[in-house]
């Protein structure tokens, strides 16, 4: 059961599922029809981009630090994330998370996150409106 408490403003969530569905369909740039405002983005080296779909469970475990137990599907982009990365992930879920620890399972990864900050993931980001 995937349990999620994530408080993410519409703007990052746009912005990560924009990133998400770019990083998917394997392109540089984001398509403008996913991100009409979005005139370029470029993720930094720390920056991972997570399908939602990987996503086993995201509980928040202390509400003042924002802190989170987040279990991942293992997979070739999710068992070399390393604490100090940057998870991003549009939709529900709205991931915009560092990655304080990393707990390799033979099926998962279990780690330990806290809130980040969009600027911590995007190196550059022009907006237009």
């Amino acid at each position: 059961m995937m349990k999620c408490n994530r408080f993410v403003t519409p703007v990052v969530v746009a912005v990560a599922f924009a990133v998400s569905m770019a990083a998917a369909a394997g392109e540089q740039e984001i398509p403008q029809e996913l991100a009409p405002h979005a005139d370029d983005i470029e993720l930094n080296e720390r920056a991972v981009v997570v399908d939602n779909a990987w996503i086993i469970e995201d509980e928040l475990i202390d509400m003042e630090t924002f802190r989170a137990r987040l279990t991942l599907e293992r997979n070739e982009v999710t068992e070399v994330v390393e604490p100090g990365d940057i998870l991003l992930s549009g939709g529900e879920q709205g991931l915009l998370d560092e990655v304080l620890s990393v707990d390799l399972r033979e099926e998962s990864v279990e780690m330990e996150t806290q809130a980040a900050d969009l600027l911590d993931a995007v190196e550059e980001l022009r907006v237009s409106h």
